[in-house]
């Protein structure tokens, strides 16, 4: 009998998989798309939003209440509540 010597490759748990690259690159896209992309559509109409402002105008505030714009200066916003 011959002498034979097997060599056994064996897969390492560390290769190089394009499978999962793909898989981990649809995660990301799927998150910014469902998560990132929206907030920032929402800060940008908030932000447009605040822009426009103007004393005399109806608004609802994050809380619920609804209040009449008295004044604007720069970022601030003075609300009456109630007379």
């Amino acid at each position: 009998m011959g002498n034979h010597t097997y060599l056994a490759a064996s897969s390492s748990g560390s290769s190089f998989n394009p499978t999962s690259l793909i898989l981990i690159l649809v995660v990301i896209v799927g998150v910014y798309m469902l998560m990132i992309r929206p907030q920032r559509r929402r800060q940008q109409q908030a932000a447009k939003q605040q822009n426009t402002l103007l004393p005399g105008a109806r608004v609802r505030t994050t809380a619920g209440m609804y209040a009449t714009v008295v004044d604007v200066d720069g970022d601030d916003v003075v609300l009456e509540v109630a007379p």
